[in-house]
């Protein structure tokens, strides 16, 4: 576990590849079970609601991948909509006095991505607002399921682990998807209006 995702701790190399740094407050989860107690660790304002439990003193659950899942969560809101999806708290005051606070906005779901940027589409708000949930069961259980949900959605796919909430953006990856036999479809429906079309006129001058 990371513990201290955010995007001052994101480099991109010269050809655009990620990389991760800072592993000063990393730590290994249990193997038994994959998880562990929560040790407070991270920046405030990408915190999980679990670690800032952690902070005030609460019984947090288990801390695991979907801890960083959901920090991550937070870096895709702010590349997206160039703000952070939780209220920024004025800097320079006690961590576990700040805590409470900022615990508290993240038992209700932000915005969408989308009412900020509309050109965020459906699914991207769903991925985005699915590392978002408060509990750890709700997000992302690993890693890899996000990865497969943002390969299908590069590649105009549905989505396997977060909603597909609206099904006029399914209908535009199929049509992405299936140019040709879009087009094909379209000469067709094309035809049978042109073939129509004077028997209309003729029944309408009939009448």
């Amino acid at each position: 576990m990371h513990r201290d995702l955010k995007p001052a701790n994101v480099l991109l190399t010269d050809d655009g590849v990620p990389m991760l740094l800072d592993f000063n407050v990393a730590s290994l989860v249990t193997p038994k079970d994959g998880s562990k107690t929560v040790s407070v660790g991270g920046t405030l304002p990408y915190m999980s609601p679990e670690c800032l439990e952690a902070m005030t003193f609460q019984s947090p659950g288990p801390s695991d991948v979907r801890t960083d899942l959901y920090s991550l969560g937070i870096i895709f809101y702010e590349l997206l909509t160039g703000k952070l999806p939780y209220e920024s708290l004025p800097g320079g005051g006690i961590p576990e006095m700040m805590a409470p606070t900022m615990l508290a906005l993240r038992r209700h779901p932000p915005a969408p991505p989308s009412v900020l940027n509309p050109n965020v589409s459906p699914s991207v708000d769903a991925i985005v607002l699915k590392l978002l949930q408060l509990g750890p069961d709700q997000r992302y259980t690993q890693a890899e399921h996000l990865a497969e949900d943002l390969r299908r959605q590069l590649s105009h796919r549905a989505l396997r682990y977060a909603p597909n909430t609206s099904w006029s953006e399914r209908w535009r990856k199929w049509r992405r998807r299936n140019p040709r036999l879009t087009t094909a479809l379209a000469v067709a429906a094309a035809a049978l209006g042109l073939l129509f079309a004077p028997a209309t006129a003729f029944i309408v001058r009939q009448d």
